[in-house]
């Protein structure tokens, strides 16, 4: 029988589930956005593949299926090491990526213990880094014009923002 913990767990997971599927992709201009939501853009696909593994974390969490929780932690332990999940090197931003990095680590030891609610905890941390991490580049790195993200779109925007700035040229 499960305890009151998991559930409540498993209930956190689903609410920040539906709080990080609407805060996965930085906001670009109106054409890449297009991009993005058909999932033509290399980011796209990239942000696609680590919501298919939260979601194997999810099922395996409700089900208490540790080897899907394995699974869909192991997927993304190696999407967070792929070159592409480094779009910049400010060290807010590294240290974001490595407390998520623990965080996945944590859940794999836990799912491969058939510790569910160490799984479900790890779960929500990890879930709560990606949101923490999502506010952090939309609200500083995104904001400042000086910064240049390694992002599909990047080149895009410092036209797009001069433009913007100054209307009447």
């Amino acid at each position: 029988m499960k305890s009151w913990r998991v559930r409540i767990a498993v209930g956190c997971c689903l609410v920040t589930l539906s709080v990080l599927l609407t805060a996965l992709a930085p906001s670009p201009q109106a054409a890449d956005k297009q991009k993005l939501a058909e999932g033509k853009s290399p980011l796209s696909k990239f942000m696609r593949a680590k919501l298919n593994a939260s979601e194997l974390i999810l099922e395996g969490l409700a089900l208490e299926n540790f080897a899907l929780i394995q699974k869909g932690a192991k997927e993304l332990e190696k999407i967070s090491s792929a070159e592409e999940w480094r779009i910049s090197n400010d060290v807010m931003y590294r240290q974001h990526s490595n407390e998520f990095q623990r965080v996945v680590s944590r859940l794999v030891k836990a799912a491969e213990e058939e510790r569910l609610d160490g799984a479900a905890l790890s779960w929500v941390e990890a879930t709560m880094s990606c949101i923490e991490c999502h506010r952090f580049v939309r609200a500083v790195l995104m904001a400042d014009k000086t910064t240049q993200l390694d992002l599909p779109f990047s080149r895009a925007l410092p036209i797009a923002r001069v433009a913007a700035e100054n209307p009447s040229k």
